[in-house]
C-alpha cells in the first residue's frame, strides 16, 4: 500500500495553501506532523524570495532571495544552510511527515533527496512536488498523485487527510 500523498501542480495553484490547511486538519485531530514548507517573501507586492518555515512552529528560515551568487535557480541565491535547517525538522518523530516541496531550490541541497527517502520510509508522508520532478520523484515513493489547480485546491485538503488516515489505521 502507498504510504503518502505526492501533491503536484502549477506555480500559484494552491499547493503551499493545502499543505497548511493538512497541517492545520491533521493537528486538529491529535496528529502529529513535522516537517517544512516553503512560502512566499513578498516586498512591495513583488516576490522576492521564499522562507521554510518549520510545520510544528519552531520557525523559519530564509531559504532563497533575488540576488547574486552561487548557488542559484533562475534570479534567486538559494542558502543551503537554510534548506539543512528545514532538513533537520523532518528528522523528529511524528506521526506524519509534511515536506513542501521537493523542487529546484531544495535539489540543490547534496543530501535533500537521500533525507527525504529516508524519512518517509517511517512514516506517512505529505510532499508537493514540482511539476518537472514528479516523475522522478514518483519513482522513488510509494504515493498517491493529487493533482492541485485554483478550481480544486480547497477540496483537496480534506481528501489527503482522509488518505492519510486511512494509510495510519492500515500500517
Amino acid at each position: 500500500m502507498p504510504r503518502g500523498a505526492l501533491l503536484t501542480g502549477p506555480p500559484g495553484a494552491g499547493k503551499t495553501t493545502a499543505v497548511k490547511r493538512i497541517v492545520e486538519i491533521l493537528s486538529s485531530k491529535g496528529i502529529s506532523v513535522s516537517g517544512f514548507y516553503t512560502e512566499e517573501r513578498r516586498s512591495g507586492g513583488k516576490r522576492v524570495g521564499f522562507a521554510i518555515v518549520d510545520a510544528a512552529g519552531r520557525g523559519e528560515r530564509i531559504m532563497a532571495l533575488i540576488g547574486e551568487g552561487s548557488p542559484r535557480v533562475g534570479r534567486y541565491r538559494v542558502d543551503l544552510d537554510a534548506i539543512s535547517w528545514g532538513l533537520e525538522s523532518i528528522a523528529g518523530m511524528s506521526d506524519v511527515l509534511v515536506i513542501d516541496e521537493v523542487g529546484p531550490m531544495e535539489m540543490l541541497h547534496p543530501d535533500f533527496m537521500n533525507t527525504v527517502i529516508n524519512a518517509i520510509k517511517k512514516r506517512p508522508f505529505v510532499l508537493t512536488v514540482h511539476e518537472r520532478l514528479v516523475n522522478e520523484v514518483m519513482h522513488i515513493c510509494e504515493g498517491r498523485l493529487f493533482r492541485i489547480a485554483p478550481h480544486n485546491r480547497n477540496d483537496i485538503p480534506p481528501l489527503v487527510v482522509n488518505y492519510i488516515m486511512d494509510i495510519m489505521l492500515n500500517r
